[in-house]
């Protein structure tokens, strides 16, 4: 009882039409376009520019926060060095 197709229970892959039938499905597939898996690294692409350029304005005002708040320090010190000796000077009066 020889038939053509092999018994689906016993699937073997070195079997001649499942071979067969392998080559076929591979030459239907390698014809096809992957248009699905191209769109979606185009789109990782654009995702990653977008966070790369979100990423670097982030630490932009992170770098400019630090700035300002350097300079607050740096005045707040500067003027509580300029008013001790105002008021060293005014109480000497």
């Amino acid at each position: 009882m020889a038939t053509d197709s092999p018994n689906p229970r016993t699937f073997c892959p070195v079997h001649e039409t499942v071979q067969r039938d392998i080559e076929t499905i591979k030459s239907k597939q390698d014809g096809r376009p992957c248009q699905g898996h191209d769109e979606r690294i185009k789109s990782l692409g654009k995702s990653e520019e977008r966070m790369s350029r979100d990423n670097n304005d982030q630490w932009d005002a992170i770098n400019s926060l630090r700035k300002m708040v350097y300079m607050g320090a740096g005045a707040a010190g500067v003027l509580a060095f300029l008013g001790s000796i105002i008021g060293g000077y005014l109480k000497g009066r």
